[in-house]
């Protein structure tokens, strides 16, 4: 029976000195108990990585310093190359305050992010740092005078994001109730070719920033399921996407995308 053989595998006293809740948890569910020794310590590199990862999951982390050598070649055409320079071009004018309306808008760090349909080549979502911002407005038109740790430009961008994908639900549901939900509005204003299709907030889009994003804003980049990131500016301290920290290459993530590092000199060229 399962319970025998699970008593009888495990190493010491270990099943004896599980609680008695874990104990009825377990087994129903496992043919064996045992033993195993886990990594204390992170990987040292890859190799270790994919061995360690086979007992307990692990992440590994370039050390500072360490140059990255193993970084993927991605084939980009160069129309697609043309359309990166165009928008980083943007992320530029926004970040350094060129256009003058990064002044206007009272932002905190050097940092703007730009998100991008690339099937239509439309600039779907804008977004400059306003972590030192007085002023702003939440999602649902509340209009706040603190500033916010959280108002990174990515953040900001993917909130603009959403609040296209909002307008554009409550539009479908008004055209719904108008027609008897015979025909739904156009979306062309996000480029989506299925109008029956709500979309799900970035997914396929490429985001522009010009500083390498941080924990917080890949993360929320990875749950808004964008395609590509492209930034010029790496962040050693900071950075989640090869400055600091890689959280583009792990596995246990349930999306990923691709990473450019595009030099400041080149995107800076007019």
């Amino acid at each position: 029976p399962r319970g025998a053989a699970a008593a009888a595998g495990v190493q010491g006293d270990a099943w004896e000195c599980m609680p008695s809740a874990l104990k009825s948890v377990l087994l129903p569910l496992v043919c064996r108990v045992s033993l195993a020794e886990v990594p204390r310590h992170s990987p040292e590199d890859r190799e270790q990585l994919q061995d360690w990862n086979r007992v307990w999951p692990v992440s590994y982390k370039v050390p500072a310093g360490k140059v990255v050598t193993r970084s993927a070649k991605i084939k980009v055409s160069e129309e697609d190359k043309h359309e990166m320079l165009k928008h980083l071009g943007l992320v530029r004018e926004l970040a350094t305050g060129e256009s003058g309306q990064r002044r206007e808008a009272g932002c905190g760090a050097c940092n703007a992010a730009v998100i991008v349909n690339p099937t239509t080549k439309e600039v779907v979502g804008l977004g400059q740092d306003q972590t030192k911002s007085t002023d702003w407005t939440t999602w649902d038109s509340r209009l706040v005078h603190a500033p916010s740790p959280l108002r990174h430009a990515a953040m900001v961008a993917i909130e603009n994001v959403a609040e296209g994908v909002r307008s554009w639900g409550n539009k479908r549901k008004r055209s719904d109730t108008e027609t008897g939900g015979d025909t739904a509005p156009s979306v062309s204003d996000r480029g989506d070719g299925d109008p029956e299709a709500e979309p799900y907030l970035c997914t396929g889009f490429d985001c522009y920033l010009w500083r390498e994003p941080c924990t917080m804003c890949a993360m929320a980049l990875v749950h808004s399921r964008v395609r590509r990131i492209t930034f010029c500016v790496p962040d050693p301290k900071w950075g989640a996407l090869g400055g600091a920290f890689r959280l583009h290459s792990l596995t246990s993530l349930n999306h990923h995308y691709e990473v450019f590092h595009w030099p400041v000199i080149e995107a800076s060229k007019p």
